[in-house]
């Protein structure tokens, strides 16, 4: 099994910054295909895998970025919150893991003590997500892989998990109301 190497936070940060993470190599960028069936076995990720899982949970694929041979790929969660997902862990045009990644601004009413406490205590009662703060940002971040192959209906569920974690993240920084949802909600 390939080695993985998630992303460290000032290099998390910086990118989404940039409002683009991670890194894929150019060979790994596909045309454009048919959607696959919710039972699909995916064993690579690529930008089609990631539009029909997004559908699937009433999300929405933004556009690509490019910074040299980095891409990036913009979505929104079906709650309307923004992210930036990369593929990584790629050799010959197949990738076995997807990060997604949201930056969300540390509330003006709460010390870095305050929302350090507040990610330790997520973090130990949610595991299906990592958050964590980077200067004024905090960040959450899910990885899926596809080493054995996972299923389209499974990517779907891991994604609509990644978005309920980031809206109850968001709500409780932010206790006005989330941005306007989007379809599916």
């Amino acid at each position: 099994m390939a080695k993985r190497v998630l992303r460290s936070g000032a290099y998390a940060l910086s990118l989404a910054g940039m409002a683009a993470l991670g890194a894929t190599p150019a060979a790994a960028q596909q045309q454009p295909q048919a959607p696959p069936a919710p039972a699909t076995l995916v064993t690579a990720f690529n930008p089609n895998v990631l539009a029909s899982a997004l559908a699937g949970i009433g999300g929405k694929q933004g556009q690509a970025k490019a910074d040299g041979d980095k891409h990036f790929y913009t979505f929104t969660l079906p709650s309307g919150i923004p992210a930036v997902a990369y593929f990584d862990d790629c050799q010959d045009q197949a990738c076995k893991s997807l990060v997604l990644v949201v930056s969300l601004a540390k509330p003006a009413d709460r010390t870095v003590a305050q929302l350090d406490e507040l990610l330790r205590k997520v973090n130990n009662n949610v595991p299906a997500a990592k958050v964590f703060r980077v200067g004024d940002k905090v960040i959450v971040q899910g990885y899926s892989v596809a080493d054995h192959g996972i299923t389209l209906g499974n990517l779907e569920t891991q994604l609509k998990l990644f978005s309920d974690i980031t809206l109850s993240m968001y709500r409780t920084l932010n206790p006005a109301p989330a941005p306007t949802a989007g379809p599916g909600r």
